[in-house]
This record gives structure tokens, C-alpha cells and sequence, in this order.
């Protein structure tokens, strides 16, 4: 089992797409499908070798507030934002300023996007690369 572990809360085209992309990694990231933010609890390891991709367009409040409190709750977490259309400037704007985010991602986007993140954040390369 790797010892390296994605979340993925997002809809499901964009949780398919992201696991196709994962194929990239085979057996160094465990990916791991969350239907809510809110089911991040008790799931997250304290040791920082979690990353949370986010669908922004799943958060029920204020992003930069959601954002905050789950810094506040798992400050090792690696979170990487997939902005939607429907996302504020201001308020991604803002949770860059705070820091609470290691990478943002615009839709549409590309599985190279995807990858040189989880390759920056976990240090390790695609398999066959």
C-alpha cells in the first residue's frame, strides 16, 4: 500500500479523469474518493503525505472560510483548489495571500497540470519516467 494518499472531492467527471491521470503514478499514491469536504474528517494523517484535490464548486460556504478552518484542523495538508467558474476572484485572491493552498488549477485543465503538482508536493515522478 503507498504511503502517499490523494483525496478527491470533486464531481464525477472530474473524479474520472483524475484517476485516469493517477494511472500516472501506479503503486506511489493511494487515491482515496471523498463525496463530500465534509467527510475529510478523521481521514486526513498528521505526518503531511496527504494531498486534498478540491472541487471548489463542492464547498456548501465560504471557500476561503472552509479553507481556513481546514488549515486550522490538518495545517499539514497539501490542498490543491480546482477553481470553477463560479469561484470569486477576490476570494481566491485571498486564500493565496493566506497561504492555505499549495496549487490552483484552473477548468478546463490538463493531466500535466495534475501530475507536476503531485510530483512537486510528494518529490516523486510518474511511472516510466
Amino acid at each position: 500500500m503507498a504511503d502517499k494518499i490523494v483525496f478527491l472531492c470533486a464531481k464525477k467527471d472530474i473524479i474520472n479523469s483524475l484517476k485516469w491521470i493517477f494511472k500516472e503514478f501506479m503503486k506511489q499514491v493511494e487515491i482515496r474518493q471523498l463525496d463530500t469536504p465534509e467527510k475529510l474528517q478523521g481521514e486526513i494523517g498528521p505526518d503531511g503525505s496527504d494531498v486534498l484535490i478540491l472541487d471548489t464548486e463542492g464547498v456548501n460556504k465560504s471557500l476561503l472560510e472552509f479553507m481556513t478552518e481546514l488549515r486550522e484542523q490538518r495545517s499539514s495538508l497539501n490542498t490543491i483548489l480546482i477553481i470553477s467558474p463560479v469561484t470569486s476572484r477576490e476570494e481566491i485572491i485571498e486564500i493565496i495571500k493566506a497561504n492555505l493552498v499549495k496549487g490552483i488549477i484552473v477548468r478546463p485543465f490538463t493531466g500535466e497540470v495534475v501530475c507536476k503538482y503531485v510530483e512537486k508536493i510528494f518529490g516523486i515522478q510518474k511511472s516510466g519516467s
